[in-house]
């Protein structure tokens, strides 16, 4: 399964995440990760739970917003 991988750093937006739905609806991708140095907006985090979810051996959000915090603690 393809995923794309969009990595932001500097202001983000609820609009960015809409341009990666679109990438990954575009592409075919099974989902999506933005990753962020800020913590993302109650806005970003609703654009991302309308995308759906990929289903695979378990159920996963199609679009996934990380900061690097997230990745650094193991989040």
């Amino acid at each position: 399964e393809k995923a794309i991988v969009q990595v932001k750093s500097g202001k983000v937006k609820s609009g960015d995440i809409r341009d990666l739905k679109g990438v990954v609806e575009r592409e075919g991708a099974a989902f999506g990760i933005f990753i962020t140095l800020q913590e993302p907006t109650r806005d970003m985090l609703e654009e991302a739970t309308t995308s759906g979810f990929w289903k695979n051996r378990s159920e996963f959000p199609k679009l996934q917003i990380l900061t690097i915090k997230d990745i650094l603690n193991g989040s």
